[in-house]
Order: C-alpha cells, then structure tokens, then sequence
C-alpha cells in the first residue's frame, strides 16, 4: 500500500455523517470538502494521477462518527484512514466499505479518534497530445455539503499549464518545485457533477515554467508556507518508508 499526504497539513475532502451516538446534527451544520489531484506522487509510474480527499467532522459533532467520501469512477482506493496532525506515521489505517450514494459511489469508515478523515488512491493515467500531458476528471458529489474545494499540483519543471477552470490565484510551490493550483469552489448538490481539466509539458521539454496562462508567483515566507515544505518533506520520508515495507493495498468490493 503507498500512503500520498496532501500539499499541506490540512483535512481534505467530503463527507455524509452518521452519529454512532445517538446525536442529531443539525440541517445548517454540513461538511466541506476539498479534492487534490496529484500528478507525480508516486515515483515509479510518474504518469499517474492520484486522488487525496479528506473530511472533517465538525466540532460540536462527537466522536466516533461514520463518514462517507466520495470516490470516482476509475479510482484504486490505496489507503483510507484518521488524520493525527502530528506523525503522519501515527495515522489510523480504517477498515472500508464501498457503499452506493447520490448518483455514485463512496467510502465509508469511522473516525474514532480524530476529526480528520482521508482517502487516497490512483485515479487515472495522464494521456498525451504532442509534448503536453493531460487529463480530465469528474466529481460527482454523492453526500450532501455546502462547499467543494478542488485543486490540481504538479510536478517540478512542469511548463505551459494550462488548467480549466481557471484557478483564480497564484500557486503555492515548495522546495521541490511542485506547485499546488487552487481552483475555484462552488458548492453543489447531491449527485451533481464538478468536472476539470489540466495540462503541462515536463520537465525538460517544457518552457520556462512561468510561461503559462497561470501566474507562478511563488507563495514563501510565511508561516503557511513553511509549513507546505514541511509537509511535502514528511511525505516524501512516509513514502519511502511504506514502499520499502510492502503494505497491500485496501480497496474493498
């Protein structure tokens, strides 16, 4: 099993909430989500486009709590489990359920501990045309929420980006070179659709990798990024560390 961690220390993606106490959540209190598509992850098949999605369970929510998230069409489900905020080594593999939802599939496991949940998995293999490697994704949002975050990071080098929809600001970029590009959030309904489409050229065919219809402007010198350079250097240790103890991958059904 390869474990992926998310550009930065942060929940990311969806959810529907079932109390194992007997605790009603209110109908204004829903979850947030935030999607990351991530090309490079995995460093022996660099073509491949890994899904990292998370969920947090609200404060006034108690523990443990059964939650669902969302997973395309396509998706290997490689990992899914609780979010410490600490070691990431310390994080709670969960035991899964693929159940149906609006329009779709989800996975369902429980937090016990934390508020943070997260699933990771390939998604898709980027596909070329000419020097450019693209790919195309939909989102269908099968559990309830007022609010989708989407964002797309690629690799180090990686030149004339082209990405829809347009991300509304700069990139964050860390000490590798990957940038992480935050599209725009909406929220949507039950079973409705969010789709997105990126493309770059690598590495060494690619222009200077500022010369896109992207702004590169790289975010550092603050305490946020700071804590991106953390993060991406932990993950890039957890990796190694997983890889060379050959955990097996999760997915159920």
């Amino acid at each position: 099993m390869k474990r992926w961690l998310p550009f930065a220390l942060m929940a990311v993606v969806s959810m529907t909430t079932f109390a194992a106490a007997s605790v009603a959540m209110a109908a204004s209190v829903l979850p947030s989500y935030d999607v990351q598509l991530w090309v490079g992850a995995d460093e022996s098949n660099p073509d491949a486009v890994v899904l990292i999605a998370g969920v947090r369970v609200p404060d006034d929510i108690p523990l443990p709590m059964t939650v669902r998230v969302p997973l395309p069409d396509g998706v290997r489900l490689t990992w899914a489990g609780e979010i410490l905020g600490g070691d990431p080594s310390a994080d709670i593999q969960r035991e899964t359920t693929i159940v149906a939802g609006g329009g779709g599939r989800a996975v369902e496991f429980t937090l016990f501990e934390s508020r943070d949940g997260q699933v990771e998995g390939f998604w898709m293999p980027l596909e070329r045309s000419g020097a450019a490697k693209r790919a195309k994704a939909r989102w269908v949002q099968v559990v309830p929420t007022d609010r989708v975050d989407f964002s797309v990071r690629l690799p180090p080098g990686a030149g004339d980006v082209s990405i829809i929809p347009m991300p509304p600001g700069a990139p964050q970029q860390n000490e590798r070179g990957e940038r992480l590009f935050t599209l725009p959030s909406k929220p949507l309904g039950l079973g409705e659709a969010y789709e997105l489409e990126f493309s770059f050229v690598p590495g060494a065919l690619a222009a200077d990798p500022g010369s896109s219809g992207v702004s590169t402007q790289v975010l550092v010198g603050s305490l946020g990024g700071l804590a991106l350079i953390l993060a991406i250097a932990v993950a890039a240790l957890l990796r190694r560390e997983r890889e060379r103890a050959g955990h097996v991958d999760v997915e159920d059904g």
